[in-house]
């Protein structure tokens, strides 16, 4: 019994795609486990950029014990410029694990810097 060329493409374009969404699900599982026992610091706004595909991806930099980080947020920021301070929570098992919390940190704290 021959499967149809068409019919074989689609059950692979399927499974991959069913393999896509799993693999999301799960590493957003583990990063909301890793992220319950977490604390909160600054990152610095570095740039944000649009991939081909995906879409927007802004980067920040931040330091946990000495070591240096960088976080990909999938969003696009127009109102930071290269430099502001933005409040992120990271994982203490996992530092490489964070998410931004506030965006307008640096904004709320201004007028104490003046």
């Amino acid at each position: 019994m021959k499967i149809n060329k068409q019919i074989k493409w689609g059950g692979l374009l399927a499974l991959f795609i069913v393999g896509v969404v799993i693999t999301r699900y799960v590493k957003n599982i583990r990063q909301d486990n890793l992220l319950e026992d977490s604390k909160q610091t600054t990152a610095i706004f570095f740039e944000s950029n649009f991939v081909y595909r995906t879409g927007y991806i802004s980067h920040f930099k931040y330091k946990v014990n000495g070591k240096k980080y960088e976080l990909n947020q999938p969003m696009k920021i127009t109102s930071l410029e290269k430099g502001d301070t933005v409040l992120i929570e990271y994982s203490i098992k996992d530092p490489s694990v964070a998410k931004v919390v506030d965006l307008y940190y640096m904004e709320k704290y201004k007028h104490l810097r003046d």
